[in-house]
């Protein structure tokens, strides 16, 4: 009868409110942990890109160190070259007047050619040293043209507000 009809619709209107107000309830206990989470992984995205940059600038800055490291040391063999260029010189000047015996120029020259295969490697390392710093340059200035995800707090949020406007 028209009665049990109305009952009937009346039960099922109150199980689809108590369903509905059961979803409010659901998104409105959801709606601060996510905030929080949302939150808190914004900061460990600001903390790791923070991270990622101070490490790209020690990269730049060790590859700039190497070469001054390499710069100081060719210079400095250079000087000591032009010292055992000057003994050679003497050595070849005392083995013609019969002062020294050829074992001595012999000494003079390896120590010589020595320092100078020392300083040619050490170039050949310092133009490698500069592709380097390039590489670090150029990877740093990448990484800092990089943007952090825009990901919204307010707009995750608000999406759940409106979920939670829907089911009232």
């Amino acid at each position: 009868t028209i009665a049990d009809n109305e009952l009937g619709v009346e039960a099922e209107l109150r199980t689809q409110i108590a369903a509905a107000a059961a979803e409010i309830e659901r998104l409105t206990a959801l709606l601060i942990p996510t905030q929080e989470q949302l939150l808190s992984d914004r900061a460990d995205l600001q903390i790791a890109h923070a991270d990622n940059w101070r490490r790209f600038n020690v990269d730049v800055e060790s590859a700039r160190l190497h070469i001054h490291e390499l710069q100081g040391v060719i210079a400095a063999d250079e000087i000591t070259a032009g010292q055992l260029a000057m003994e050679v010189k003497v050595a070849e000047k005392l083995l013609e007047d019969g002062v020294i015996v050829p074992y001595e120029l012999d000494k003079a020259r390896n120590d010589y050619e020595s320092l100078a295969k020392k300083i040619r490697e050490n170039q050949q390392e310092l133009e490698q040293a500069k592709l380097d710093l390039e590489e670090a340059v150029r990877r740093r200035d990448e990484f800092s043209r990089q943007q952090l995800p825009g990901q919204s707090v307010p707009d995750a949020v608000e999406a759940i507000r409106k979920e939670i406007k829907v089911q009232e």
